[in-house]
Formats: C-alpha cells, sequence, structure tokens
C-alpha cells in the first residue's frame, strides 16, 4: 500500500472515532440546553446592548416571560442543562484537540506563517475531505460555545461569561486560520463554510472585523444574498451568529434600513406583511 493510501486510511479511522464521540456530545447530548433557550428569555436585559431582540412588543409575550423568571424550578433546571452541556462541551473539545494533533502528526495539516492570514499564521491541509468534516465540527464546537456564552450573558450565576468569552475568542482565532485554505476552494463550495466564521465576527476587534467583512463580502459577489453597504452587512452577520445560537427569534423584524434594502432587492408590495429575519436570512434572487 502507498504511503498516501495508508494515509487516507488511518485519517478516515480517526474520522470515524473521534467525530463519532464529537458529535454524539454535541447534539444528542445538548437538546435540554436548546430547549432552555427559548427567545423570551433574551428580553430579560433589555437595558444590554449585546442582545439585538431588546424585548417583545407583545405584552402578553413580555408577561409570560416573567412568569417565567418566577418559576425557580424552572431556573434550576436551566442550570442544571447549562452544566450538562458544558461538561459536554470539555468532553468534545477534549476529541477535537485528539484529532488535530493526530492529523499534524500525519502530515495532513501543518502550521505555517502566512502574513496574508487575519492571525498571521494557516493551516494547510493535503486532504479536501478531512477538511471539510474538520469545518463541520468546528462548526458543531463553535455552536454550543456560542450558545453557552450567550447563555451566562444572560445568567451569568451559571458561570463567569468572560471565561466563555476568552475560550469563545480561542477558538475563533483557530477558525481563522482555516480561511486562506477556504479562499483556495471554489467560491461556491467556501460560502457552504461560513457558518462557523459568522459567529466568530462578535469577538472580532476592529481590524480582525473589517478584514471578515472583505472576505464575507467577496464570498458573496456570486450569490449577492448580502448587502453590500458595509453598516447593513455586518448587522446581516451579527444576525447570522445570533440565530446561530438561538439569541434572537427568526420572526424579529428588521430594522428599517435593512427592511428598505430587502424591499429594494424582492420588488416588496406594500399590502406585503413587513419582512422579517427569516426572509432576510434566506434573501430573494436579484
Amino acid at each position: 500500500m502507498s504511503g498516501w493510501g495508508h494515509l487516507k486510511l488511518e485519517t478516515s479511522y480517526i474520522l470515524l472515532s473521534l467525530q463519532k464521540t464529537i458529535l454524539r456530545y454535541e447534539f444528542d447530548e445538548t437538546v435540554p440546553l436548546m430547549d432552555y433557550l427559548k427567545v423570551p428569555y433574551w428580553t430579560r436585559r433589555k437595558d444590554c446592548d449585546f442582545f439585538m431582540n431588546k424585548g417583545s412588543s407583545d405584552e402578553a409575550s413580555a408577561n409570560a416571560t416573567a412568569d417565567l423568571f418566577q418559576n425557580q424550578a424552572l431556573r434550576t433546571q436551566g442550570k442544571a442543562a447549562f452544566k450538562a452541556s458544558q461538561a459536554r462541551l470539555d468532553t468534545s473539545a477534549k476529541a477535537n484537540g485528539e484529532l488535530f494533533e493526530k492529523v499534524k502528526e500525519l502530515g495532513v495539516l501543518r502550521e505555517i506563517d502566512d502574513s496574508s492570514s487575519i492571525t498571521g499564521k494557516s493551516y494547510q491541509i493535503t486532504d479536501l475531505s478531512l477538511f471539510q468534516v474538520n469545518m463541520c465540527w468546528m462548526a458543531a464546537q463553535m455552536l454550543v460555545l456560542k450558545m453557552l456564552f450567550d447563555c451566562s450573558v444572560v445568567y451569568p450565576e451559571y458561570t463567569d461569561p468572560a471565561a466563555l468569552r476568552v475560550l469563545l475568542r480561542k477558538e475563533s482565532v483557530h477558525v481563522w486560520n482555516f480561511i486562506p485554505a477556504l479562499l483556495e476552494l471554489e467560491s461556491f463550495v467556501a460560502v457552504t463554510s461560513l457558518d462557523v466564521i459568522y459567529p466568530t465576527s462578535e469577538v472580532a476587534m476592529t481590524e480582525e472585523k473589517e478584514y471578515l467583512l472583505d472576505l464575507f463580502a467577496s464570498l458573496d459577489r456570486y450569490r449577492q444574498a448580502l448587502p453590500t453597504d458595509r453598516v447593513l452587512l455586518n448587522k446581516a452577520i451579527v444576525s447570522y451568529s445570533a440565530l446561530f445560537s438561538g439569541r434572537i427569534s427568526p420572526h424579529a423584524p428588521l430594522d428599517f434600513e435593512t427592511c428598505k434594502w430587502w424591499k429594494q432587492k424582492k420588488a416588496y408590495k406594500d399590502n406585503e406583511a413587513p419582512p422579517t429575519l427569516t426572509h432576510f436570512m434566506s434573501p430573494p434572487s436579484g
């Protein structure tokens, strides 16, 4: 058997073992937390700019939300779900780390200095299938971590939000190291991997944020699903990130400027219902 054939075989073994561990912990075991993070909970901190959805205009919904916070049993259940999900995240992170170190050992992945990268480093991967699977498990990891972080901002008694933000930032840098490899793919392929990058924009510094906006705009030049205006583009990415972790409702109304852009693109009729984030996240062709 050739060296490359042996490498492919061993790579397949890694994916069959560690990947099962990652996906089992991150999808099956986090359902209680996902059930707990219902949209009305994000109306608790109405004074917090971190949340886009700053309270429901529906008085009945707001009252129902207030009642939920008085339910100590539900709060206790939520805290237990949070701790269980955090433990699962720690376990899957360990498995992710083992996978990463193994592929480096096999020579499938190399870390190199790269002046074009946002971090000054980039990862070179010789196995496209491994790259695609890698993006999938990073998205799964980022999903759970982002949910835990958003939840901790609302409920700081569960855990320290600052500590989770540090971890989120660390994982974001790890994701950014894959961007140069992503850009080597065809645009229509690369754009399918953006879900894992959207949440990282919320912990990016100013220069990093500009780099990411350039990336999103560049990959969207054929699809033309995102606004070209930088302010609206940034709002779109924040919306994607917030929906990604369930921080805002897909039925939340669009702000005026985004709504105006969407209506122009859609040729919206005046008698139609106002567009929501659901419409925006599935942009019309045009």
